[in-house]
Formats: C-alpha cells, structure tokens, sequence
C-alpha cells in the first residue's frame, strides 16, 4: 500500500510539475535520473581509487569521465556537493520559489522530487 501510494505521489507530481514547465517533462525528468546514476557511480568509483569523494564533480574529469553530462531539467547544471562522509547530486529548478530539486544522496538509491 506504501509503495503504490508513493508511486501515485510521485507521478502526480511529475504531472503537475511537467504540464507548468516545459524541461520537466517525465522523459527528461527520466533521463536526468540516468544522467545522475551515471554519475553517482563515477562518484563511487571515484571514492574507492582515491579514498574520499572528489570536492567538485569536475575532478572526475578526465580521468574517470570524458566530461561531465548536463541534466536534462532545470538549470541544466548539477548541484553537487561533497558531505562528510558522502555526497548530495541534484538539480535545481530556474525559479527557485516555483521549480522542483530533482535530488539524491550516496546513502540513497532512490532519487527525490522537492517541489517546495
């Protein structure tokens, strides 16, 4: 019941958000949560070679990435930040009292829509 509650949550959000703002269409939405798995990975890997996570994502270039992949939603750049003992990887919308953050951390799998 939980889980498909949060499912419904989530998707009538996504459909909310999507029909009021252009780049938060759900296939873009998506592709940014591919994009940030991506790179999340790299974050681990990243992690395991050097022994802490890199204090800006563009250290990971161009050792472990080429560059780094631009979201596909709100400002098109990635919100990063390097924790004690991890990472927060998001996005922010352009409008920061309207848009979502589009969220996760290394100690989540799952990634969350903040629609403030």
């Amino acid at each position: 019941m939980k889980i498909r509650f949060k499912t419904l949550v989530i998707f009538l959000v996504t459909f909310i958000i999507s029909s009021g703002c252009s780049d938060w269409k759900q296939e873009n939405i998506d592709e940014t949560i591919n994009l940030g798995n991506k790179l999340s990975i790299t974050l681990e890997k990243y992690r395991e070679t050097e022994g802490s996570y890199p204090m800006k994502l563009t250290d990971l270039t161009p050792a472990y990435l080429k560059n780094i992949p631009e979201p596909m939603v709100g400002v098109k750049k990635w919100d990063y930040v390097k924790e004690t003992d991890g990472f927060y990887l998001g996005v922010n919308g352009a409008d920061e009292d309207l848009d979502p953050v589009l969220y996760r951390t290394n100690t989540s799998e799952e990634w969350f829509m903040d629609t403030r």
